[in-house]
Parts: structure tokens; sequence; C-alpha cells
């Protein structure tokens, strides 16, 4: 299920920063906790775990604007309306997130102490539901982050991010893919599969665009947390229900900080922003 929410601008000509999905993140757990304060909790700070990691199945898109100027780290928008898709496999918390939308009729802001984004939830519509095959092909709206740990490296971070153009991104992207199935089945989201699932994920073509997300903002004495995440096209073999929970939880790491959320590909209207 997607939901695409439309939001009025109440401070044009304002400036945002560019890594502002963090500002998002945070007022999608709110605007769920309006509905159901249990659902929002469980997903803030749990989610549904597998060892040690925890998926929340949730993912949004870029913050889509046309009339906006860039400078160093911020933009300056001048839009009239603005608009957010959010897509979630679990359609209960959809469900619910809709129903805190209509309960949130106040103002909104979204930013920091110094620049702000004033907005009021204009509309939001229900998306048509895609059909799922065995063999798609996908293009990202939102940069997909895909990593291996290195533990055992002291001269490189804990999480290293490929390209997908990496000999190992497909290995990797397959793993983070298969353990979500795995954690979906664990937590009865899934119906288990009669036979032992396979992946193959293919580039569509060598060009990719690159982007620095910040994840969460430091402290005075630590650094960002930061992901390097990437823009492309890219065709998907496996079982339907798997290439449902990429599509709609998002693929690859941080989905509900906004990473890996795709449309279908089409090389007639496909364009990165």
């Amino acid at each position: 299920m997607r939901l695409k929410i439309t939001f009025k601008v109440l401070n044009k000509g304002t400036k945002f920063p560019f890594s502002y999905q963090p500002f998002i993140s945070a007022w999608l757990y709110n605007t769920l906790a309006n509905a159901d304060p249990l659902l929002a909790n469980f997903l803030h700070q749990k989610g549904y775990c597998l060892n040690n990691q925890k998926f929340k199945f949730f993912t949004f898109s870029k913050l889509y604007l046309h009339n906006f100027k860039t400078d160093s780290e911020f933009m300056q928008i001048f839009d009239e309306e603005v608009s957010l898709i959010v897509s979630g496999f679990v359609p209960m918390m959809l469900h619910k997130l809709f129903m805190g939308l209509f309960e949130q009729q106040k103002q909104l802001y979204w930013g920091n102490a110094l620049y702000k984004l004033q907005l009021k939830v204009a509309s939001v519509e229900i998306l048509e539901p895609v059909k799922f095959t065995n063999t798609m092909r996908f293009s990202c709206i939102s940069p997909m982050a895909v990593g291996k740990k290195e533990d055992n490296d002291p001269t490189r971070s804990k999480t290293q991010y490929l390209s997908p153009n990496d000999a190992e991104f497909a290995r990797f992207f397959t793993l983070n893919l298969i353990d979500k199935y795995n954690a979906a089945l664990e937590h009865g989201l899934l119906d288990p599969l009669p036979y032992l699932p396979q992946i193959v994920f293919k580039p569509l073509a060598q060009q990719v665009k690159q982007k620095l997300i910040t994840l969460k903002k430091a402290d005075t004495a630590g650094k960002d947390s930061k992901a390097r995440a990437y823009l492309f096209d890219f065709e998907l073999n496996a079982p339907a229900d798997i290439v449902k929970l990429g599509y709609l939880g998002g693929f690859g790491r941080h989905n509900a900080m906004g990473l890996g959320m795709v449309k279908i590909f089409s090389e007639k209207t496909f364009k990165h922003n």
C-alpha cells in the first residue's frame, strides 16, 4: 500500500537542509502515534526483529519539489505545494497513518533550529496497487544504500557502502532481501515458500547517481551518521511475494529513513533528479 501526501507550503522562500530524511521519519512516527501509540512505539523502538536486525517494512520517497534553488547545504523552496509518497508492506501501518493524518489538522514543521519548512496537509491519496511478478524492473526514487560490515578492518568504518557497479553489490543486496523475507516469516507477515527462494539482481546501466545522506546529527563530541546511497535502475528476479516485500517495504538499508524506495521502470518517463 502507498499513500501520496500533498502539503501546502506556509512559508514560501524558506531554506531547508538537503538531508531532510530524519525530519520526515520523525514526523511519520509522531503522526502514526496520533492513531495508534502502541504501534508507533513498536515500530520506532523495536520493529520486526530477526536475530540482531530490526526491520520496519516502510519507507518514503524524496520530497517532490518543482520550484527551488540550491545553495551549499540547503535548498530554498518556492513551491505552493510539495508532496511525498509513503510506502508500507504492512497494510495496518498505512491505514493507521492515514487515520493519524486526518487527526493532524494543525500546522507541522520540518527542519532544524535555523531552517524550518512550515506545512499543512492538503490531501491524502491511496495509490493504485501494483501487480507483482517474478521478474520486474525498477527505478530508485529515493537513494538505495547497500553495505557490508568491516568489523575486522580497523581502517574502515563499521559499514562499507557499495555502488551498484561494485562486484559485491548484488550479493549484499540479496542477503538483505533474504533477511527481510525471513523476518517477515518470523512475524507471520508472509507465508513460507515451498522452496528455497532464488534472487537475481541485475543493474540496467552502468550510470548511477551518488548521494551522501545524513541519517543522524551527532552531538558536539561525535560525527554525523551518514550513508552513501545511489539512484539507479535495476531488474529483479525473485518470487513475487519477495518482490512485493522490497517494493513496498524498501530495498537495501535504512528504509525507515527514506532510503530504498522504487517505482516501476519506464524508459520514456524516468529521470534521476
